[in-house]
């Protein structure tokens, strides 16, 4: 994920259809989001997010707001 697209603000489609591992790759922090799920990165994280969250039975919807909450606060914070 290239530093500019870091600064832009994520949608919750945008962050569905992001791998986990580059989701977390980019936001460390949103594994502590992620893990009560059960989602980690074994198998390498190689599923989409959204995907993911639906096979562990998580709210997608309501996952999604908060990981995109806390991504675009970050992303808002490194722009300044």
């Amino acid at each position: 994920m290239s530093q500019h697209r870091q600064t832009e603000a994520l949608g919750k489609e945008e962050l569905g259809d992001l791998l986990v591992r580059d989701l977390v790759d980019a936001y460390p922090s949103t594994m502590a989001l992620l893990s009560p799920w059960g989602l980690d990165l074994c198998c390498g994280g190689g599923r989409k997010v959204g995907e993911a969250l639906t096979l562990h039975g998580a709210p997608v919807d309501e996952v999604l707001d908060t990981i995109a909450g806390l991504v675009n606060d970050q992303s808002g914070s490194a722009a300044s």
